[in-house]
């Protein structure tokens, strides 16, 4: 996963949608890298510790809601400045 999302982010040209569509998947690499991947590994880390502590599983439903959250940010406001810059040329 964390590859698949380097790649999405170094690779030049690798999308050749629109703008639009662009953006949502460079801030989908790009929250995909900075918040899923160390969450994963943190949720495989303590795994076993939740589970002896009976922890509630709504904190998978959290996280996916702050996964969707931030990466519609990023996507929004990648494509605010694309919006930007293309006024001002």
């Amino acid at each position: 996963m964390a590859a698949v999302s380097v790649g999405g982010l170094v690779i030049p040209d690798l999308y050749q949608d629109n703008p639009h569509v662009t953006a949502a998947w460079f801030g989908n690499d790009l929250v995909t890298l900075v918040v899923a991947v160390p969450l994963l590994a943190l949720s495989a880390a303590t795994a076993s510790a939740a589970v002896q502590m009976d922890a509630p599983e709504d904190l998978g439903q959290v996280g996916l809601w702050a996964f969707i959250g931030v990466g519609n940010l990023i996507a929004s406001l990648l494509l605010l400045g694309r919006m930007r810059s293309a006024q001002g040329e």
